[in-house]
């Protein structure tokens, strides 16, 4: 039987009333948004959408696999701009034949909401309230995701455009290409960006994640 239990997602984008171009960010937003759901359709609920114009963001997860991966991808494409994501487990009391965040409630969107106050305490831009993640793991997730985002925020703009296309890509020579410039300005972009060590964080805490989410 479906109990209703889910993984609210709510997000709020930091700074967001700095943003002096805020169409075309907005524009950005809900294309990565597009993708992300597109790309893990077995791991929505409903689909991440922005609500209150682009300020913020709501979505249902089924499952916690690429929950990191949403926000490191996400924040990566609008770099320097950048959204604080949190996700809480709970119930969903209304709305749950509904495929529409927004139109949902219920104790996972109440935690989320919750735990999204915790982070901007805190300084976090990835905070999560599970309730079969043990404290010490979703402790050590959460600063390891912060550390993640410092390392983001000293990026130059080609940093950010090397780590983007590399992800894209997959390897240096096809980032080159794709770029318009040398292999080695590329590697050594990246080499800046820290970008193996970034890359090395999300397999990490994709990991743990899904160890955790299949243990359950």
């Amino acid at each position: 039987m479906d109990t209703g239990k889910r993984f609210a997602l709510v997000a709020d984008l930091v700074g967001s009333r700095k943003e002096q171009n805020r169409t075309h960010l907005a524009g950005v937003i809900e294309e990565v948004l597009q993708d992300l759901a597109s790309r893990w359709p077995n791991q929505w609920a409903a689909n991440p959408v922005t609500t209150k114009g682009m300020d913020e963001v709501s979505g249902l997860l089924l499952r916690l696999d690429h929950a990191f991966d949403f926000i490191a991808i996400l924040n990566l494409k609008i770099w320097p701009a950048k959204f604080r994501v949190a996700i809480a487990s709970g119930e969903i009391d209304v709305g749950r034949e509904s495929s529409y965040a927004p139109d949902m409630d219920g104790s996972a969107f109440h935690l989320a909401a919750q735990t999204l106050q915790r982070a901007e305490k805190q300084k976090l831009l990835f905070a999560l309230h599970v309730d079969w993640i043990p404290a010490p793991i979703s402790a050590l997730i959460e600063a390891a995701a912060r550390l993640h985002a410092d390392i983001m925020e000293d990026w130059k703009p080609s940093r950010a455009q090397a780590a983007n296309t590399m992800r894209r890509v997959h390897t240096q020579q096809a980032a080159a290409e794709a770029l318009g410039i040398r292999q080695q300005s590329v590697s050594e972009a990246l080499k800046a960006a820290h970008a193996k060590h970034l890359f090395a964080m999300e397999d990490s805490i994709r990991e743990y994640l899904t160890h955790f989410q299949d243990r359950h």
